[in-house]
């Protein structure tokens, strides 16, 4: 019975029947766990992008795995210090485990275990990855995966995972992941993959400034949310966001999307150009200059053109016109500013 529990959980034969209490105890998880021929996990750092280092495979309990995969990671973690305003240092690590261990979790829950290759986690430089046999399924990809709706491909193993306390709660592993990663910073984890893996990398740079605001706010009972996060985040990389890149970045609808500039905006951190539907919004003007630099209002001033331009490429891009008074709208620009704009 307790091998036919482990068919069950790694490959995904559905029963109807409730599974045995016992069955769902951690000492009976990580038994069933080290009888998997290719649950197994290999750990390699790179010394270069293309000279691994150290390599290291491990098998054995899920529990073995998991200690001996922190001790590994252990080994190459760094720390920037951050001062946040008015409160001590803060370290942020370039690995936290929290996050290296969901996505290790979700790769034992989520791999396919007919693909006869183990897990690959490697540490480069500037980042770390996480490489699973399988690729997605139930139509989740890279770009949706935030949003799409959890699909298991084994979803009494994640069953499993929940009665065993590795996880909280089944479907909320990656919303967690990039919280924690933008929160401290960090440029949002990727996800690359086609029919025979799923990679995810995350990076290991920190914007100090971005986690000092994030850490600044929550000293004050300020959290931000993911979506705060991710709008955010965008804007470091990007001129300015209108509901539409907004709603992309979300995966929300436009309206939804604005609502989230707006509170952003009342919450004093964005700043509004223009008026109407065609409002962008950009950091308002502390926070501006604390992103990107003492010099981001004047390179704000002399981009505002190019600014212009873009959005109006962006919004043909997506709604196939646009007139001189909608230019205006959200430019602030008059009717003869705007002529000028594009005939220059």
């Amino acid at each position: 019975m307790f091998f036919h529990f482990v068919r069950e959980a790694i490959f995904n034969v559905t029963s109807k029947s409730p599974l045995p209490p016992l069955l769902l105890s951690p000492i009976n998880v990580a038994k069933a766990l080290k009888h998997v021929a290719h649950h197994g996990i290999v750990l390699v750092h790179y010394k270069t992008e293309t000279n691994p280092e150290r390599r290291s495979e491990l098998k054995g309990s899920l529990f073995e795995i998991l200690n001996r995969t922190k001790d590994w990671i252990d080994v190459y973690r760094r720390f920037v210090r951050i001062r946040e305003d008015g409160i001590e240092h803060v370290e942020i690590p370039n690995i936290e485990w929290d996050t290296a261990r969901e996505a290790l979790l979700n790769a034992v829950c989520h791999r396919d275990y007919f693909q006869r290759r183990p897990i690959v986690v490697s540490i480069h430089k500037n980042r770390l990855e996480v490489e699973s046999p399988g690729g997605f399924i139930g139509g989740v990809n890279n770009a949706n995966i935030l949003r799409h709706a959890p699909v298991h491909r084994n979803e009494l193993l994640g069953r499993v995972f929940v009665s065993a306390g590795l996880v909280e709660q089944l479907g909320v592993g990656v919303d967690r992941m990039f919280l924690e990663h933008l929160r401290n910073g960090k440029a949002l984890p990727a996800y690359e993959s086609d029919e025979s893996f799923v990679r995810l990398t995350l990076p290991f740079e920190v914007h100090t400034a971005f986690a000092r605001m994030v850490r600044t706010f929550e000293s004050r009972q300020e959290a931000f949310d993911l979506n705060d996060l991710l709008l955010l985040r965008s804007l470091l990389t990007r001129p300015f966001l209108d509901r539409w890149g907004a709603s992309e970045i979300l995966g929300r609808n436009e309206d939804e999307a604005a609502k989230k500039l707006v509170e952003l905006r009342d919450r004093g951190i964005l700043a509004a150009k223009g008026r109407g539907r065609g409002t962008a919004y950009i950091y308002a003007q502390d926070f501006r200059v604390a992103m990107l630099g003492k010099t981001a209002n004047d390179r704000m001033e002399i981009m505002d053109r190019d600014v212009v331009k873009t959005r109006v490429q962006e919004v043909l891009r997506k709604k196939g016109k646009l007139t001189n008074r909608d230019v205006r709208a959200f430019s602030g620009y008059s009717a003869m500013g705007v002529y000028k704009i594009f005939k220059a």
